[in-house]
Formats: C-alpha cells, sequence, structure tokens
C-alpha cells in the first residue's frame, strides 16, 4: 500500500514537472530534433557508418595506387619485367607456345 502511494506521488511529482509549458516544450523539441527531423539519429548513424568505409574504401585505395606506381616506375623500360608482368596478370605468350591456366577450385 506504501509503495502504490509513493508510486502516485512520484508520479504526479514528475507529470508537474512535464506539464510545465517550458519543459514540455522542450521534450517536443528534442523529440523533433532527434528522430523526426531530416537528419535524426538513425540517418546521423548511417551517414557516419558510410563516412567510415568510405573512409576505409579510400586508404585501401591508396595503397593499390602507391602498388600500382612503384610496378610500373619498375617496367618503365625493362622489357623483361614488363613481359613477365604481361605473362602472369594477362596470359600473354610468345608466338610459338601454348599457356595452360591451372586453377584451384575448391
Amino acid at each position: 500500500m506504501k509503495e502504490n502511494k509513493q508510486n502516485k506521488e512520484s508520479l504526479m511529482k514528475l507529470w508537474k514537472v512535464v506539464s510545465n509549458k517550458y519543459v514540455a516544450a522542450t521534450l517536443i523539441f528534442l523529440v523533433l530534433l532527434l528522430f523526426l527531423g531530416e537528419y535524426n539519429l538513425t540517418v546521423s548513424h548511417r551517414l557516419s557508418r558510410e563516412v567510415r568505409q568510405l573512409r576505409h574504401r579510400e586508404n585501401e585505395l591508396r595503397q593499390s595506387i602507391a602498388h600500382d606506381s612503384i610496378m610500373a616506375a619498375t617496367m618503365q623500360g625493362n622489357t623483361e619485367a614488363l613481359e613477365k608482368f604481361g605473362r602472369e596478370t594477362y596470359f600473354m605468350k610468345s608466338e610459338d607456345e601454348d599457356v595452360f591456366v591451372v586453377t584451384n577450385e575448391k
């Protein structure tokens, strides 16, 4: 019985605070900003996740560009390296040879 009365009293205190027009206006404003606005919490979270993914992809591409630049510099004027690259990457061959590609499928 005492707990019920205490719960009722605490609910009444809470209602008095919430029914204050300034508190109510502030709560409504926060709800609009956080959940119903154009850039609400879910949109902000999704956009920040997308930015993280794009930055990660950017780093991967920068590393790939650096690797490809090094490869291009080593092949510049080096016909043996260029021929090796063509054979390994694009399976190129001379006129008098055959190329067999063996793949390891699991």
